[in-house]
């Protein structure tokens, strides 16, 4: 069974077949990296450093792609 979403914006196809891109590019990081610092405030208990922060998210990435590689819709 799968459940998706009303957005009609999101390839699910593509998802389950290509994978995502979570991490922002090394290039944008300074501007991520600002917009972090300026909502991290609404963070009350450990607050992770914008470097945590992208390494989960790169490491959520890699997990969910490795996924897709092994249960690709083919």
């Amino acid at each position: 069974m799968n459940t998706f979403f009303r957005y009609n914006t999101l390839d699910y196809e593509g998802i389950l077949t290509n994978g995502v891109r979570v991490l922002p590019t090394k290039e944008s990081w300074a501007d991520w990296r600002g917009d972090y610092s300026r909502t991290a405030v609404m963070i009350y208990i450990d607050v992770p450093s914008f470097e945590e922060l992208m390494s989960f998210a790169e490491q959520l990435e890699n997990e969910f792609n490795e996924w897709v590689k092994k249960n690709a819709l083919r």
